[in-house]
């Protein structure tokens, strides 16, 4: 059987018109869960006089994330899933991430291990563009990061 996206979207499209009221319960059982999670964030964050004037992410919020979103999280795909095979999974199936607690926070630490680096990444890069264009580097955006990266990698790494 080969897969085809037309195909894909007829049969969810299929399973919501015939399990709508599940599907829309567990997603408001999941929004205000998510709410609630958000409101703790909140109280938390001015607990520690913690505010929002960036738009950053604060170290409550990372926590709360990952050991309490991400692993919530997979209870709405698991009870999409359960109702796609025609089953009929109870409100309880949305906490089934719960039961497999300690590697969901594990995968959680890892993705942020891994954005976090990504989001480094990209401000160095953003960074090096910056100081190469003002040093009046403009023949090739290209091999003018290049150059800097390694005259700043010899002047920091090497002797």
């Amino acid at each position: 059987m080969s897969f085809s996206f037309s195909a894909a979207f007829e049969q969810g499209s299929n399973t919501f018109k015939t399990r709508y009221g599940a599907l829309l319960g567990a997603v408001v059982v999941f929004i205000l869960v998510m709410l609630g999670a958000g409101i703790v964030k909140a109280i938390v964050n001015a607990a520690f006089g913690l505010g929002y004037e960036h738009d950053s992410m604060t170290i409550p919020d990372l926590l709360i994330t990952i050991f309490f979103s991400n692993v919530f999280g997979p209870g709405i795909f698991l009870m999409a899933v359960q109702l796609h095979r025609g089953e009929s999974p109870g409100m309880g199936t949305l906490f089934a991430g719960f039961s497999r607690y300690w590697p969901l926070v594990g995968i959680g630490v890892l993705l942020s291990l891994i954005f976090g680096a990504i989001a480094i990444g990209v401000a160095f890069f953003a960074g090096i563009g910056i100081v190469a264009s003002s040093a009046g580097f403009t023949t090739s955006w290209v091999a003018s990061l290049t150059e800097i990266a390694a005259i700043s990698f010899k002047s920091v790494w090497l002797p």
